[in-house]
């Protein structure tokens, strides 16, 4: 298992922008967008591939498309507001959603929501949360398609905590995480510092 670090420029900047307590709403939607597609392009480039004959205006080619289904399973409520630009850049991916809220008193995910997409089966999985802080909600979602047969080779956080990447480490071994920056650590509230406090909240406009 492998943590990737994006380290490009306009990701560490528009990271900053996302973490700024003045971030409007609306522009911290964006931004969110614009990170998800950035570190999706980054986890994306090892997919395997396969060839198929085309006709170019000039000659018949042998050329390379993606060989399986890409599939993203997104993690509610913050997770919804990744897809749009990834599902752009290739629109052939399909999208389940796993929906969880924590618990406040034991910070364990509670499960409220499951729609995933019939055929899973030579699939490409990209779980997509954008905080992973202290790894319950991904574990819980994996432990979950476990149920369904799925085994997600790739998790994308726009964020992460130093302790809940070693809690995903330690019971999925060979699950990289592709994220923009691992934080300092968790508060004793569970929430990652520096961070950029709730992400569902300021993306919906509901933390007051």
């Amino acid at each position: 298992m492998a943590v990737i670090e994006v380290n490009h420029p306009l990701a560490k900047e528009k990271l900053n922008l996302l973490r700024n307590i003045n971030t409007h709403p609306d522009q911290f939607k964006r931004y969110l967008e614009e990170l998800s597609f950035m570190i999706f392009y980054e986890a994306s480039k090892n997919l395997p591939m396969k060839k198929e004959t085309i006709e170019t205006p000039l000659k018949t080619m042998d050329a390379e498309i993606i060989k399986n289904r890409v599939i993203l399973i997104t993690i509610l409520r913050a997770g919804i507001g990744m897809t749009r630009l990834i599902r752009e850049l290739y629109r052939e991916t399909a999208v389940g959603f796993i929906g969880l809220k924590r618990d406040e008193q034991t910070l364990k995910p509670i499960t409220y929501y499951i729609n995933l997409p019939k055929n899973t089966n030579n699939s490409e999985i990209f779980v997509l949360d954008p905080m992973l802080a202290t790894g319950g909600s991904i574990i819980k979602t994996l432990e979950i398609l476990e149920g369904y047969n799925i085994h997600p080779r790739n998790i994308i956080s726009i964020i992460a905590a130093p302790e809940g990447i070693e809690s995903v480490q330690n019971k999925y071994p060979n699950i990289d995480i592709y994220t923009c920056s691992i934080d300092e650590k968790l508060d004793k509230n569970g929430y990652i510092v520096p961070g950029l406090g709730d992400a569902g909240d300021r993306l919906f406009g509901t933390e007051e």
